[in-house]
């Protein structure tokens, strides 16, 4: 599991999980769960996150193309609690570039 660690009680942890019951028991009064690819989760990985993000200073950041109405993601957007940013392909640097006729300069190592 990647680990990026600045103090023993500050740190990020990244994991991939095939269940949500891998993340339950996680509790602390500073915590940010992230999902990524968010369209792909099932019900039970937003359960499982409300569950763990009851400290006092918590936050959670859901990334996701809306490419599936009928995902859980799009179920929580809809319902009208998250603050939703949508963010345009074409506002990527290195699309502008492109039209610029100069090089990307995300993944162009």
């Amino acid at each position: 599991k990647p680990l990026l660690r600045s103090a023993p009680d500050h740190y990020v942890l990244g994991f991939t999980s095939e269940n949500a019951t891998s993340f339950q028991g996680v509790h602390c009064e500073n915590l940010c769960v992230i999902f990524e690819e968010a369209s792909g989760l099932k019900k039970e990985f937003f359960e499982g996150a409300r569950g763990i993000l009851s400290g006092g200073n918590c936050l959670w950041l859901i990334i996701l193309n809306p490419t599936d109405v009928t995902s859980q993601a799009y179920a929580e957007e809809q319902g009208g609690d998250w603050h939703v940013i949508d963010i345009s392909c074409f506002d990527h640097p290195n699309y502008k570039l492109e039209l610029a006729g100069k090089p990307p300069i995300i993944g162009s190592e």
